[in-house]
């Protein structure tokens, strides 16, 4: 496998994993607290490289656009 499509794995696989958790988190914190959580865990690891996954197939990007 492509070392820029494992890192596209990678990355979208810790993404869910991370949501998963805010889920269980996010009713005891408010709106505000959760949104933060959000950018601070989820959309920096989106952000992070995103050089790297340039040119890759639709097919690879999909899961990163799901998250």
């Amino acid at each position: 496998m492509c070392v820029r499509k494992q890192h596209a794995t990678k990355i979208s696989a810790t993404c869910f994993y991370d949501m998963r958790r805010l889920h269980h988190v996010r009713r005891r914190v408010g709106q505000k607290v959760s949104q933060q959580m959000v950018v601070a865990l989820i959309t920096s690891r989106l952000d992070y490289c995103n050089s790297v996954l340039v040119a890759l197939r639709k097919s690879t990007l999909e899961p990163l656009q799901r998250v």
